[in-house]
């Protein structure tokens, strides 16, 4: 470690060697109070940090993550076998952050998952707590999601997002209907867009699903559906993410009965 006295303000420099940390002995004295079962090895590599106090430090941090997993009791939420690389670099001004990282377990609303994936690109404003996802790409037993988006209050106890740009495999979409017991499924999206708010605390999140056109599936009665300027809002019954309730409205939609013959409403 170096402080320059001579300069004012205070310059200070740290340099911190290779590190590594077991998350399952840490745990207790991570302030994560829903997760169980934390374990996990992260491996850092070397840090310097470069400031003038008392402003934060100008710094950039890697960490490697192996054998990672959690869970999320109330929420039915269990991962298993994390691995991949996170980044983290502050210039002074806003913070970036970068994560690639392989699920070996994924369950979710009560379904189970293998080899899912997940990247994104971050960088956020730690003074006002907005955020731009620069890129957001998720893959779960073959159903992907890419989307850039901006937000707000993230790390505020809550999180306001909302996309900007979004691709979504519709296959997402029909499982959290299916979840819901609607017996709908979603055939395509075009032009979504998602907004997720979450307020923090036990305050119920919610999803708004907008697009230009969405076709749908009713299988038990074997019509079709095609709704134009589609808004579907689904909310959280309290902090579970079992629990849905929502409802779904359009400006016009065309349906093909199962005689084969068109009608509109």
């Amino acid at each position: 470690a170096a402080i320059l006295y001579a300069d004012q303000p205070l310059a200070y420099e740290l340099t911190v060697g290779a590190w590594r940390a077991d998350l399952a002995r840490v745990a207790d004295k991570l302030p994560l109070p829903r997760v169980s079962d934390l374990k996990g090895q992260v491996q850092g590599e070397p840090v310097t940090l470069q400031g003038y106090w008392p402003k934060l430090p100008v710094a950039s941090v890697t960490a490697t993550l192996s054998g990672v997993g959690f869970q999320l009791p109330k929420q039915a939420f269990q991962l298993t076998g994390l691995t991949g690389a996170c980044r983290l670099h502050y210039t002074g001004t806003r913070l970036g952050a970068q994560a690639d990282l392989r699920v070996q377990t994924l369950e979710v609303l009560g379904e189970r998952h293998a080899n899912a994936a997940f990247n994104a690109v971050l960088s956020a404003d730690p003074r006002n707590g907005d955020v731009t996802a620069e890129e957001l790409r998720a893959s779960i037993s073959g159903a992907r999601i890419r989307a850039k988006g901006t937000g707000r209050q993230w790390g505020r106890s809550g999180l306001d997002l909302t996309t900007t740009e979004l691709i979504v495999d519709p296959g997402i979409l029909t499982r959290l209907f299916h979840r819901a017991k609607v017996g709908v499924a979603i055939k395509a999206v075009h032009d979504p867009s998602i907004h997720f708010g979450w307020p923090g605390g036990n305050r119920p999140w919610s999803v708004e699903i907008a697009g230009r056109l969405i076709q749908l599936a009713l299988p038990a009665s074997g019509h079709a559906i095609s709704l134009l300027e589609t808004n579907m809002a689904i909310q959280g019954v309290g902090t579970s993410w079992r629990d849905l309730q929502g409802t779904i409205g359009s400006r016009q939609a065309e349906s093909l009965h199962a005689d084969g013959l068109p009608g509109r409403f």
